[in-house]
């Protein structure tokens, strides 16, 4: 049995070697032409980090650590413990190489698709090209014929990729609805063999006409294929967003229903009638939790941009959900309740994280075509420090909690895990923000942060849950939030300069003055009070501070 876990992981890394292969030869293929679209380059970066990330340094870490226990012959309860933790682990590695080869197939699709539209349309400048240049006499015959023959040859090479794109999109799960190219390309052919003829005979003037006409047809053939994959973007991008959106409706009214049952488990004992109905419940809620993963997990297959961080969120919601039933089927109501907080801080955070993301793609659609930048690093760490936010209200939690023994060390586990993960996403952060002006601050104020973040990690890690690492949260907070202000006073900044008008302070009387700078001081004390609150009333108190600010900078 253990000799199998790492003969997996050998096909494992395999695998994932096999597909970063791929990639560099779908990135050779892309420089075969100079424009490059820079969606597809944007997609293939993204896809190609997550490839790399599918097997992560502490999963690598957790294989070495078994193979090594099983050289030097170690007893059983250790190799155990680590199957155990690799268990999770394993089931993550599949899903996320799954996606990560679905979404290859998917970018190789759209990337070839692309590849063959520029071809026939240097084909059509070709053919026009050599049209001018029967008519004008500048070649001979033979060099007009073999020059003819290069361009039917390269036409042949178009239908046989055109070919290959639409079996490969027979491949995926979800096939696009490419309009077919047949006639187009019967009827160049067709031109192509007239042209041929003439040339045979020596018809110089009929030939140039018909090179003409076969330039036309594949200048119309190109421009079909370019529409084809602008309709075909718009339509995947609709379908997205709306598939998107409905997973994070669905995704809040669980999260109202966990928290309702949650209240009344903490209240209710275990030879409670209503015990077993309210179980029923909760196995109900796992069910439904099931079909929004599989959704999920679906649309993460087709969109490139749902990170890690969203699929290892999705699995921690599974285990606590799955904890908790297993809780109460064990009648340990206080256990389920833990299990049930826990769930519902998953939902709250993938909430989170999947607003982000529909608003990306939002403003995506809205700004397709403008030339627009959709590279707004700031635009996260709102998100980061909310997230982070959870995490030490959840780890405060926990000091406060009787959980013990494995089930301890699953959650600090998780929580050092969860840890890592904003880590990351704030350095991916902090490496966009480097090198533009007037950053320089802000980078040291996240180096610290994430410096802070990695100490947490190994007090987690050490199962120390210290008034340390408490304040240390505190501090990780504090920074993120003035790296936030810094970005957003620095957007500010950049739009005054930009104004050419001048602006005069009128003066106010001095009462009022002081009003209203009490008022402000208030508005400023209420925002800064870290308050748990349902996703629908936070949005109200946001559009409560919008209106009494006169403006939308909260």
């Amino acid at each position: 049995m253990f000799q199998e876990i790492l003969k997996e992981k050998q096909q494992l890394q395999e695998a994932i070697e096999d597909l970063s292969q791929k990639m560099k030869e779908l990135n050779q293929q892309q420089n075969k032409f100079n424009d490059k679209d820079p969606v597809l380059q944007r997609k293939a970066d993204q896809l190609k980090e997550l490839i790399s990330n599918v097997l992560d340094e502490k999963t690598k870490k957790l294989f070495d650590e078994l193979e090594q226990l099983l050289k030097e012959k170690q007893n059983v309860q250790d190799i155990q413990k680590k199957l155990s933790n690799l268990a999770n682990k394993e089931e993550n590695i599949e899903q996320a190489l799954n996606r990560a080869l679905e979404l290859f197939k998917k970018l190789k699709l759209e990337n070839d698709l692309d590849q063959a539209q520029k071809m026939i349309e240097k084909l059509s400048q070709d053919q026009q090209k050599l049209s001018t240049e029967s008519i004008k006499k500048e070649l001979s015959m033979d060099e007009l014929k073999l020059q003819q023959n290069e361009i039917s040859l390269r036409f042949e090479e178009f239908k046989r990729n055109f070919n290959e794109i639409e079996s490969l999109n027979q491949e995926l799960i979800k096939p696009e609805s490419l309009s077919p190219t047949q006639g187009s390309e019967d009827r160049i052919d067709q031109s192509l063999q007239e042209i041929n003829d003439a040339i045979n005979k020596k018809e110089r003037k009929k030939a140039s006409k018909k090179q003409k006409e076969t330039s036309q047809a594949m200048k119309n053939l190109s421009d079909a294929l370019a529409n084809m994959q602008s309709n075909m973007q718009k339509e995947t991008m609709t379908e997205n967003i709306e598939d998107l959106n409905k997973i994070l409706d669905d995704l809040i009214k669980l999260s109202f229903k966990q928290e309702d049952l949650m209240k009344t488990f903490r209240t209710l004992k275990s030879m409670d009638p209503m015990f077993v109905t309210l179980s029923q419940e909760q196995l109900k809620l796992k069910d439904q939790v099931t079909v929004l993963s599989d959704s999920l997990l679906a649309l993460s297959k087709r969109v490139v941009a749902i990170s890690s961080f969203v699929t290892s969120e999705l699995s921690e919601l599974n285990r606590n959900i799955n904890a908790s039933i297993l809780s109460l089927r064990q009648r340990k109501a206080n256990t389920a309740v833990v299990n049930q907080q826990f769930s519902m801080t998953s939902m709250n955070n993938l909430a989170l994280l999947l607003n982000d993301l529909l608003q990306q793609m939002r403003n995506q659609a809205n700004s397709q075509g403008s030339g627009e930048s959709q590279d707004q690093p700031s635009g996260n760490l709102p998100n980061l420090r909310e997230l982070q936010q959870k995490l030490s209200e959840q780890i405060q939690q926990l000091k406060k909690g009787g959980l013990k023994g494995r089930e301890l060390s699953q959650e600090l586990a998780e929580m050092a895990a969860r840890q890592e993960m904003i880590r990351n996403e704030l350095n991916k952060l902090n490496n966009k923000l480097k090198g533009q002006p007037g950053n320089d601050n802000t980078n040291n104020t996240l180096n610290k942060a994430a410096d802070a973040m990695e100490k947490n990690e190994q007090n987690l890690i050490n199962k120390q849950i210290t008034q340390e690492l408490i304040d240390r949260q505190k501090q990780i907070l504090t920074r993120m939030l003035e790296a936030e202000n810094a970005l957003k006073n620095q957007g500010e900044d950049q739009r005054r300069e930009a104004e050419t008008a001048q602006d005069y302070k009128s003066r106010l009387p001095a009462a009022l003055n002081n009003y209203l700078k009490q008022k402000s001081k208030e508005v400023e004390l209420l925002k800064s009070i870290p308050i748990n609150l349902h996703p629908f009333y936070k949005s109200e108190v946001n559009e409560y501070f919008k209106r009494i600010n006169g403006n939308d900078e909260y």
